[in-house]
């Protein structure tokens, strides 16, 4: 994208400098870039700060799209109650199958 509107640009500079009652004719343009570097930058992008339980947190807002990027502060009796559940479902998801494993060697 930035190069072709560089090469547009020399090319009009070129045709300028030549002239449209000249008799020379430009047949081809080749253009080298070397040493490209950019940096993506993402207007306007707001950044909030702000303290939950003594621990400083960030999240950021892109004010063109309105995505909300950052870690939000989690619950330490969440987590632990997450994990409780997971370990619950995987014994009764155990268990089931048990039941339905004795089930069928009975039934044979």
């Amino acid at each position: 994208m930035g190069k072709k509107a560089i090469d547009e640009t020399i090319s009009k500079q070129i045709n300028s400098q030549v002239g449209s009652g000249s008799n020379t004719k430009v047949k081809s343009i080749q253009s080298q870039y070397n040493n490209i570097k950019f940096k993506h930058i993402l207007l306007p992008l707001y950044v909030a700060t702000y303290e939950y339980k003594g621990q400083k947190n960030i999240f950021y807002i892109n004010g063109n799209t309105g995505a909300v990027a950052g870690v939000r502060p989690k619950s330490p009796i969440n987590v632990f109650l997450k994990k409780v559940a997971i370990v619950i479902f995987i014994i009764v998801g155990i268990l089931l199958l048990l039941v339905f494993l004795l089930a069928w060697l009975g039934a044979s």
